[in-house]
């Protein structure tokens, strides 16, 4: 797992989180000097120089002084040296040849490399790397610098220096502004950091990339994998992605002919879209495939009809080659799948790792994942839904969002019917109704197999489920005569609880709602901002039919629980015979001071009291 981490860290734009200041013995790690250069001897070559040195206090730390280094035909580890020290003595020396070395193969093509090295002495104790990097074949940016990677780390100084031939454009983001100067025929720009406290990760914390010290750059114009380029503006960038599609979007004839016969008899676009989505789904699977410049250039067309694979980008380009062929325009789109928003004044390729395909027809526009066969046509789901993209086309790069839903779509329904005996032992019958991310885990839920299915029916119940039955799943994904605007999933299943009261003497006792997980909260000092990122219902309709003998004793009052964060509508109520609790929970969305966590938590306090409230029933006095 640590690896796994450590792997995300080195491929992935970070998100990192608010700064905090704290005594030095607090840290896990702390960064005692890290300093990079980059100089770019021409268009296509250039060489990075790094030394750092980390001083880990604890095992927390090792991540802040592992080496991790992603390599690939753009760029090579040409030199490193590294040492160990502990108790004020080298305890070891490393050399290339000592790195671990695995290769980041997904898919069928084998090209790129993790070195990785993990240091163990012991504590406190101080690692140092020293290496080289040279990169060829071209540069669309320049590498990315973070002196500070993991949480509960401090740095003591860091800097970045960029040389460029004189005259190249170039484009930064960074934390700090940089000196620049003349040397020779080098413009060089210099960056310095000092002093920076960390962060600290907690629970419903804003992404705070610009509260670390950083520097992103890159050449306005540019040459990668032979293709030269410009990214003065997403217009730019959007025509040189264009570019790279022109000899890869021919159609064979016996692909051209098959979808002509597939389509003749579809009445309507949409009918057209869909039947294509349908040949896509079931003719071709994912693979991701990275080879040299297959990060941004899609394989061909005639590639994948022959091989029935593509990774998102051959995928997507396939599935609108197929759709030129019926007639209907679409566009290739590239999207972030984790960053809603794009930089506005810094267009670059590496801002995104996802394409789709924008489809518009005449009374809607489709928005169409092509490499998850599972997800309903035109479903924008949780990764999308609310981004900005980039559309591909032969006029350029345009820029647009991807329509969120409505809040109130999103429910998650649970209707449950329980059948109580005075042993404290029931018979269950629950529906649960699921719509937009709510549905999502089930789209490809009558594919997996029975243990599977149980545990995601029946994850956060406070009970020990026996007997356990699917009914039934129905779903409206693959509704055929107009697109799926709001995904539901409808299960129904049975199982029985040995235990679901305790029985003590003459009563037994129940939770009001074993149905549904409290919210989770945090104890200790807040230091984020809170942003509660989620919004929806959660509704619970729970219906006990009272034993034979007994009474209710006491139960929960109805009533409702407000704050920024959300609500709970509690209703409990009984005839005698049937006691019937219905909870529902609203979700907001919103960006709050770090002093309203302590709001939140209260709330999220209540409603965990609300659903675990207690129910006592009776025996009933006997009549004479």
């Amino acid at each position: 797992m640590k690896l796994f981490k450590l792997v995300l860290t080195a491929l992935l734009v970070l998100n990192p989180l608010a700064a905090v200041s704290r005594a030095d013995d607090a840290f896990d790690a702390v960064v005692l000097e890290h300093s990079a250069s980059f100089d770019m001897s021409s268009g296509t070559d250039g060489r990075l120089k790094v030394k750092t040195r980390v001083q880990v206090n604890n095992k927390n730390g090792l991540g802040a002084a592992s080496f991790v280094l992603y390599t690939d035909s753009f760029r090579e580890l040409t030199v490193f040296s590294a040492s160990v020290e502990s108790a004020g003595r080298v305890v070891k020396k490393l050399k290339k040849s000592d790195l671990y070395t695995v290769s980041t193969m997904r898919g069928l093509v084998e090209d790129s490399f993790l070195s990785v090295y993990e240091p163990t002495a012991l504590y406190p104790f101080v690692v140092q790397y020293e290496y080289t990097v040279t990169y060829r074949n071209g540069m669309i940016s320049f590498p990315p610098f973070y002196p500070v990677e993991t949480e509960k780390t401090r740095l003591d100084a860091a800097s970045f220096t960029l040389s460029v031939p004189s005259g190249v454009r170039l484009r930064y983001k960074s934390t700090a502004e940089p000196v620049i100067s003349r040397q020779g025929r080098k413009d060089v720009y210099d960056w310095k950091f000092e002093d920076y406290d960390g962060w600290v990760d907690e629970h419903m914390s804003p992404s705070r990339h610009e509260d670390m010290p950083y520097v992103m750059s890159a050449p306005v114009d540019f040459e990668y994998g032979g293709m030269p380029g410009s990214q003065q503006d997403w217009d730019a960038l959007g025509t040189w992605l264009y570019s790279l599609q022109q000899d890869t979007k021919d159609v064979p004839d016996e692909l051209r002919n098959e979808i002509l016969r597939l389509i003749e008899d579809k009445p309507t676009e949409y009918a057209k879209v869909r039947a294509i989505y349908e040949y896509l789904r079931t003719h071709t699977r994912y693979e991701s495939i990275q080879l040299g410049i297959g990060g941004l250039k899609p394989l061909p067309v005639e590639s994948v009809y022959r091989t029935g694979y593509g990774d998102c980008k051959a995928l997507v380009q396939y599935m609108q080659a197929l759709l030129k062929v019926a007639g209907i325009r679409s566009d290739y789109t590239v999207i972030s799948s984790d960053r809603a928003s794009l930089m506005d004044d810094f267009p670059s390729p590496g801002q995104m790792d996802h394409v789709i395909l924008r489809v518009p027809l005449q009374n809607d526009t489709l928005w169409v994942e092509c490499t998850n066969p599972a997800t309903p046509l035109g479903y924008r789901h949780d990764s999308m839904a609310g981004h900005d993209v980039l559309l591909v086309t032969e006029d350029g790069g345009l820029r647009e969002t991807v329509p969120a839903y409505p809040d109130t779509l999103a429910l998650s329904r649970r209707d449950v019917d329980i059948s109580l005996r005075a042993d404290g032992s029931a018979s269950c019958t629950m529906t649960r109704v699921n719509t937009l991310r709510y549905a999502e885990k089930y789209f490809t839920f009558d594919d997996r197999d029975p243990q599977v299915k149980f545990d995601v029916l029946m994850s956060g119940l406070a009970l020990n489920p026996e007997a356990f039955k699917l009914v039934r799943h129905d779903n409206n994904f693959r509704a055929a005569e107009a697109p799926v605007e709001v995904p539901r999933s409808e299960i129904e299943c049975s199982f029985d609880v040995a235990a679901y009261g305790r029985v003590a003497s003459d009563r037994i006792f129940l939770e009001c709602n074993p149905f549904v997980k409290s919210l989770y909260y945090e104890r200790g000092e807040r230091v984020n901002p809170v942003v509660s990122g989620s919004s929806g219902v959660v509704e619970d309709n729970i219906c006990i039919h009272i034993p034979e003998g007994y009474e209710l004793e006491s139960l929960p009052e109805s009533g409702v629980i407000d704050s920024p964060f959300g609500s709970l509508s509690v209703e409990v109520v009984s005839d005698g015979s049937v006691l019937k609790v219905r909870h529902i929970l609203i979700l907001k969305k919103g960006y709050f001071p770090k002093e309203s966590y302590e709001e939140y938590r209260t709330f999220a306090k209540n409603v965990s009291k609300a659903y675990a409230a207690r129910v006592v029933l009776g025996k009933k006095e006997l009549s004479l």
